[in-house]
C-alpha cells in the first residue's frame, strides 16, 4: 500500500506556498513502514530553495528514505498537528463517517 502527499513550505521572505517535494509511505510485505522523500526539480532549481531539514533532508536530488517514526521524516512529523490533534481528526473522521482515500502521515489509528 502506498499514500502520497506533496510537501509545501513557504520561503523566507516570500508569503506563499511552493510545492518542496513530494513524501510517499508505504509498507513492505512484513508490515514495516518506509518514508521516501524526494524534492522537486523546480524546488531545486530556486535560487531561495532552503532544506526541509538540513540533517535528515539535505537539500539535494535524490531520494531519501526512513524506517523510523512509521516511516514520517522528523521535521515532517513535527510540522503536523500533536497526538492530541490527531486523536481529534481520526475521532472527526470517525464521527462524520467520513473515508479519507490517502490518510495524512499522521492520523493512525
Amino acid at each position: 500500500m502506498h499514500n502520497a502527499c506533496y510537501v509545501y513550505i513557504v520561503l523566507p521572505g516570500e508569503t506563499e506556498f511552493v510545492t518542496a517535494g513530494k513524501l510517499v509511505l508505504s509498507t513492505d510485505r512484513h508490515g514495516v513502514p518506509t518514508g521516501r522523500f524526494v524534492y522537486g526539480r523546480r524546488y531545486l532549481a530556486r535560487a531561495n530553495a532552503v532544506p526541509i531539514d538540513p540533517f535528515e533532508l539535505k537539500l539535494r536530488a535524490g531520494t531519501f528514505e526512513t524506517r523510523r517514526l512509521k516511516g514520517v521524516f522528523g521535521a515532517l512529523r513535527d510540522a503536523g498537528p500533536d497526538y492530541w490533534a490527531r486523536r481529534r481528526s481520526v475521532n472527526w473522521i470517525t464521527c462524520c463517517n467520513h473515508r479519507m482515500t490517502v490518510p495524512a502521515p499522521w492520523v493512525s489509528v
